[in-house]
């Protein structure tokens, strides 16, 4: 087999756009675990480089960092300096991917409401198109899933998790912050059901929040039977 080897080329990570250094002989493109967040909550960011050529490549990298990304143009410089100046790569075959995961250190930076870019880059060789990602400060009661109405989805989730004593989330159904999810937190996701939806900005009927509270009832009696 062909063995194409990629040597490392200095350079500087441009503002927008896929940008590589030397030869674009690698795709890179970035990705969260959510699209939207609470302040302080974690994010996953990953980072991926495709390989599309016909033949395995090696990355060459002068140290242990080879990877990273980027919100707002801020970059995750300080981690360089964490790591050993060793000598490291990384091999790619054919049309294969490679990824890196981080989470995103609220310590560098912390982000207010509202859209964010983000990028992700390989040292040295390219770095991926922006997506967007948002912090939401101050979510609809109800919207666990934080995508702007309160409707089936958080539904589930709420059922899903209903009889939680502790670590509950927001994720989780948690409303009040308190770590369990029971009628309280039900009661909340009845009061704003509908909200984004068709039906946004009304006061659900009786039926409806009585409709919501026998579906938790069920999910609930039925995972205590599995």
């Amino acid at each position: 087999m062909k063995r194409l080897i990629i040597g490392f080329v200095a350079g500087v990570i441009l503002a927008t756009g896929t940008v590589a250094w030397g030869n674009p002989v690698i795709d890179v493109s970035v990705s969260t675990d959510h699209a939207s967040y609470l302040p302080l909550e974690t994010i996953e960011i990953t980072v991926t480089a495709t390989n599309p050529a016909d033949d395995v490549i090696e990355l060459y990298f002068p140290s242990a960092y080879q990877a990273g990304y980027k919100i707002d143009y801020f970059f995750d410089l300080p981690s360089y300096y964490a790591y050993a100046q060793v000598d490291t790569s990384v091999f790619i075959e054919a049309h294969e991917s490679h990824t890196w995961t981080f989470d995103y250190d609220w310590d560098l930076l912390i982000l207010p409401s509202g859209i964010h870019s983000l990028e992700g880059y390989v040292l040295g060789y390219a770095q991926s198109p922006s997506i967007e990602i948002e912090i939401i400060s101050d979510p609809e009661p109800g919207d666990f899933d934080l995508d702007g109405d309160v409707d089936v989805s958080d539904l589930g989730i709420l059922g899903t998790n209903y009889g939680t004593t502790v670590g509950a989330t927001w994720r989780k159904g948690d409303t009040d912050g308190g770590g369990v999810v029971d009628v309280t937190d039900l009661g909340v996701l009845a009061t704003h059901f509908g909200y984004g939806t068709n039906t946004a900005n009304t006061v659900p009927e009786p039926s409806t929040m009585t409709l919501v509270c026998i579906s938790i009832l069920t999910l609930t009696l039925r995972r205590r039977k599995w």
